[in-house]
């Protein structure tokens, strides 16, 4: 297996977003144990959650408030 193949095709971003094919999340499962690929996955994780950290929109306080004191049932505040 060409772990560097594997890293640069976007199948572990593929995997961690779960977007990848049922063959490649066979695969990946697999090699997992890898250094190469368990460091590549932990990377691409770690600067998605910075950069969704990052790009994080605070509601509007009113906007909170209407939504935590509406009687409207969760399914209706977010979308599930």
């Amino acid at each position: 297996m060409n772990v560097k193949k594997h890293i640069l095709s976007g199948i572990v971003a593929s995997y961690v977003l779960g977007l990848a094919t049922e063959l490649n999340n066979r695969s990946l499962k697999l090699y997992v144990n890898i250094s190469e690929i368990a460091k590549a996955k932990l990377e691409f994780e770690l600067s998605l959650e910075a950069l969704l950290t990052k790009n994080t929109i605070a509601p509007l306080i009113t906007k909170r408030k209407e939504t935590l004191s509406s009687n409207a049932p969760v399914k209706y505040l977010f979308k599930l």
